[in-house]
């Protein structure tokens, strides 16, 4: 099992994470809840993350290209080159499994934030995959509502959101 925390501004359990953990500490967690997982079908995957919420999609990715068999794309957006994660992961599985899965790369400082009709052009030809979708909450409710519209009632959604507590002294 791995863990990824991506540091957050003013952020308290990500900058607690990485100043004080050390490669090999142990921690308690509570295990998985398991919503955000693989269905069991044949059908290609098409996952779309922003940011952080990377970390859900790349198992997902890992899944169904090492133990399923199946084909999957990942649209990945992220702010800029220095804030991509799983650089090494990606591209060792784009390169052994180039027949069965594509990463495309969208990053806000070059291209903008990505728009509705940017998903639209990087889902083409992919009716009728299982759609994964984790990351900021504007991107996500945009992906939501684009694949929901392009793909009609038969489309199958799965998402996973971040949430932070409230913080009790505010």
């Amino acid at each position: 099992m791995t863990v990824c925390v991506k540091r957050v501004t003013d952020g308290r359990g990500s900058n607690w994470f990485n100043d004080h953990l050390v490669a090999g500490a142990r921690i308690e967690a509570a295990r998985p809840a398991g919503r955000f997982v693989l269905r069991a079908n044949e059908a290609p995957l098409l996952l779309i993350a922003g940011g952080s919420g990377i970390t859900p999609c790349i198992s997902l990715v890992k899944q169904a290209l090492l133990d399923c068999g199946r084909r999957a794309k990942l649209v990945y957006a992220n702010q800029n080159s220095a804030s991509v994660i799983y650089r090494e992961t990606r591209e060792r599985l784009a390169s052994r499994f180039s027949d069965r899965f594509v990463c495309q790369h969208w990053r806000d400082d070059a291209r903008g934030f990505m728009a509705a009709n940017d998903i639209a052009q990087a889902v083409a030809g992919w009716e009728g995959a299982d759609s994964y979708v984790c990351g900021p909450e504007p991107l996500m409710d945009m992906a939501e509502e684009t694949l929901a519209g392009l793909f009609g009632e038969e489309a199958m959604i799965l998402t996973e959101r971040f949430v932070s507590p409230d913080d009790p002294s505010d």
